[in-house]
């Protein structure tokens, strides 16, 4: 699931710092040059406007509004596009995927499932930790392990934080049979992710204007931090 941009993706002169989201890379690919310039600019120019408006209103203020703004844009684009998401409650298969989210998305995630305050279990920080170690080894193999069920997942496949959800999730929906994104019983499976230019902008200001890593390691440094005070 979301991660940064790498190298290989072009970047016009200029714009070297901004970093964006692998998916919005992938859109990119298909716009002349001067567009893209005016998309990283505009992507710049937020970052500075959310920076300024923390400093006002506080990073939660501005993290509920985009995940609003979000929200907003992806129900409109499905009503507007003939292709729908066919994501729906209950599948869960995501929920074992990698997810790359700015430190104040997994610090919202926490105070939402109320484990900011020392309820994470030693089991579940295990798996944090074997979860940070399957990141090194690949995307597949981390889908493909059982410790790779996101700690927010409940018994009944539902997410527990699914209004405070980060934006690596919110923006992350599939076409055709959901089924199909069990990568065990369909380890060859090509699933058709949906990706929207503006909400993928909209995760690009959060991964230039605040530290960006996988959830799981967030949590283990939020936790470790919570120990040394």
């Amino acid at each position: 699931m979301a991660r940064l941009v790498d190298k290989s993706t072009p970047i016009p002169e200029g714009f070297e710092r901004v970093h964006i989201s692998s998916q919005l890379g992938a859109l990119l690919e298909k716009f002349p040059e001067d567009i893209v310039e005016k998309i990283l600019y505009s992507i710049a120019e937020n970052v500075e406007v959310y920076e300024r408006n923390v400093k006002h209103f506080g990073k939660k203020y501005n993290l509920k509004a985009i995940y609003e703004q979000t929200d907003e844009v992806l129900k409109k684009f499905n009503n507007a596009n003939p292709v729908k998401a066919s994501c729906k409650k209950g599948c869960a298969f995501c929920c074992k995927m990698e997810v790359m989210c700015s430190r104040i998305e997994a610090e919202y995630a926490l105070k939402a499932s109320e484990k900011l305050d020392g309820i994470m279990m030693e089991d579940e920080m295990e798996i944090l930790r074997k979860q940070v170690e399957l990141s090194k080894v690949g995307t597949l193999e981390y889908a493909l392990s059982p410790d790779a069920v996101c700690v927010f997942l409940t018994d009944d496949n539902e997410c527990s934080i699914y209004e405070q959800r980060p934006m690596a999730c919110r923006n992350y929906q599939v076409t055709g049979d959901p089924a199909r994104c069990d990568v065990i019983a369909y380890p060859k499976e090509n699933v058709a992710v949906i990706a929207y230019l503006d909400t993928e902008a909209m995760r690009s200001v959060l991964i230039n204007a605040d530290s960006y890593k996988l959830l799981s390691e967030h949590i283990l440094d939020i936790y470790k931090e919570r120990e040394q005070h």
